[in-house]
């Protein structure tokens, strides 16, 4: 090779991160298993998810709440929720909203279609 030759080198490939580490949930101390820390990856920050009881609406909505996806999924609180989620039992929240001062975590009801379909595939059924 000459002195004259430009050289390009990639770099190595990041290794994909699993959903242990995509998805976490903490229980910090001050907030007294009222609610669980969330950290997602398409925020920079921890997004507080309050620990309360799953809600069945009438009609299921098209963006779903921490709650009202507990009840669409089965479980009986969203703690029980974020857990599933951090085991890659569950899909993590597919956008955010401010909503009363506070960040809330969305799921997208065909995202949420979608995950336990390919669960079901896996699982050969």
């Amino acid at each position: 090779m000459g002195s004259d030759e430009i050289v390009f080198v990639r770099e190595k490939r990041r290794k994909r991160d699993s959903p242990e580490q995509a998805f976490t949930a903490q229980e910090p101390e001050n907030l007294n298993r009222r609610a669980q820390l969330v950290r997602v990856p398409t925020r920079p920050t921890l997004v507080r998810v309050p620990n309360r009881p799953a809600r069945f609406p009438t009609i299921w909505p098209e963006e779903l709440t921490a709650e009202t996806l507990a009840a669409f999924l089965d479980f009986p609180t969203t703690r029980e929720l974020c857990k599933a989620i951090a085991r890659g039992e569950a899909p993590p929240p597919t956008s955010f909203r401010r909503a009363q001062g506070a960040t809330q975590c969305l799921w997208h009801k065909a995202a949420v279609l979608k995950f336990v379909a390919a669960r079901h595939a896996a699982a050969g059924i």
